[in-house]
């Protein structure tokens, strides 16, 4: 899994290496999930049950900027787009990127992100 999320204030960067560890290791299992779900309730219940787990992983590292978001949902919305194995793929396997450079991209993404914290 990403293990613990790193508490209210979490570092872009650790967390972007935290998705990278978990997508080095998993991604391609979740892909398969995720493209075979409308095929399989139980793949479906998989899928679901990953993405709520997701969402709650950023819920609790991004507590403290979610309750400050003017907007706290598009806020949340935004971390998980920027996080998901979808944008990952798109970044190592479309384009091309390296690992590294996939989570550097993430990580300034969510930088950026945070210091906006609105949803204009």
């Amino acid at each position: 899994g990403l293990g613990e999320p790193g508490g209210p204030a979490a570092d872009p960067a650790a967390v972007a290496a935290a998705f990278r560890r978990h997508y080095d290791r998993w991604g391609p299992a979740i892909e398969r999930t995720l493209t075979q779900a409308d095929n399989s309730p139980a793949l479906a219940s998989n899928a679901e049950n990953g993405r709520a787990g997701h969402r709650a992983w950023l819920d609790a590292a991004f507590a403290g900027a979610l309750a400050a978001a003017t907007e706290p949902a598009v806020l949340r919305a935004r971390l998980v787009a920027l996080t998901g194995v979808e944008f990952w793929l798109v970044l190592t396997r479309h384009e091309g990127l390296t690992p590294e450079q996939a989570e550097q991209t993430v990580a300034t993404l969510l930088s950026a992100t945070l210091t906006e914290r609105t949803a204009s």
